[in-house]
């Protein structure tokens, strides 16, 4: 015998053990429904897209709240804000340039203090394009000198100093510019419970004159006031 002999057993001995049925080794061929299929596909992608759009929803409540909260969490701070703007303040202003006179007007409300010898007057300058966007004023009177701080957008710091000319910052979109501020007169009468402050000056950039400048502050306690 070689390792290439092979042993053929004839078909006829073979034909009984096929015809035998097969008890061990059973095959079960599942049928599908295509259409129940389907539909029970369909059935879970619009339950799927249902919890999408409810978690969406859930979101979208969410974030309106959060944004309602916020707006009543800036009504309550905005009024509190104007409680304690216990003065009112009237500004003044006119300014020359090239021949032609600019006259402001602003009533608004904001802080007054006296601390030692020094005078602080606050307030918000709002912009007449953009209500949304203002400006932060300081103002710290001592003495004889007048110091203008305003921050937003754009900055600005004045020395105001009786019969002395200072070197002043402006901002500018183009950047800041230096500029020469010298103080004609300043007439302080204020006190503790308000009074008035008036300043005249000169603007020059280069020594070159720019502008001629004044303004009257007047601050009076608001329940003072005549309604």
């Amino acid at each position: 015998m070689t390792p290439y002999t092979f042993f053929i057993t004839p078909i006829d001995e073979m034909l009984p053990l096929w015809s035998m049925p097969d008890k061990k080794n059973k095959t079960h061929i599942s049928t599908i429904n295509i259409k129940k299929a389907a539909e029970k596909r369909e059935k879970a992608e619009a339950e799927k897209k249902k919890q999408q759009e409810e978690r969406a929803k859930a979101q979208d409540k969410k974030v309106y709240g959060d944004e309602l909260l916020d707006r009543a969490r800036a009504a309550v701070a905005a009024d509190k804000e104007k409680d304690k703007e216990r003065y009112l303040i009237s500004i003044l202003g006119e300014q020359k340039l090239d021949g032609e006179t600019d006259k402001i007007e602003v009533l608004t409300a904001g802080n007054f203090m006296k601390r030692k010898d020094h005078y602080y007057i606050g307030y918000k300058e709002y912009d007449e394009d953009n209500p949304e966007t203002y400006y932060n004023n300081l103002i710290k009177v001592e003495g004889d000198t007048v110091t203008i701080n305003r921050k937003g957008p754009m900055r600005s710091q004045l020395m105001l100093q009786k019969g002395r000319r200072h070197q002043c910052i402006y901002q500018t979109i183009a950047g800041d510019l230096n500029i020469g501020v010298f103080t004609k007169t300043l007439k302080n009468n204020l006190t503790s419970k308000g009074g008035s402050l008036e300043v005249s000056y000169t603007l020059d950039f280069n020594t070159d004159l720019v502008s001629e400048n004044r303004f009257l502050i007047t601050i009076e306690e608001k329940h003072n006031t005549v309604r």
